[in-house]
């Protein structure tokens, strides 16, 4: 969850504005994969890849009465 800043917040300006795949609308709920690993002392994480976009209360849910799903 990500709040305040309204547009300028710090995840809405990577996952819509600069991305450039966004759509703007609130709410929005935007699922993301990333890679962790952990190997001693070390701590790598991948890029986010946004994995379902669902987009203004219709939207968001049809997709939860749905069962929420997403395809990995």
């Amino acid at each position: 969850m990500s709040t305040g800043r309204n547009w300028l917040n710090s995840l809405a300006v990577g996952y819509l504005w600069r991305s450039g795949q966004g759509q703007s609308g609130i709410p929005q709920v935007i699922i993301v994969k990333r890679v962790v690993r952990v190997v001693h002392d070390t701590i790598t994480v991948s890029d986010d890849s946004i994995v379902t976009r669902q987009v203004g209360t219709r939207d968001i849910t049809t997709w939860a009465d749905r069962g929420s799903p997403f395809a990995l």
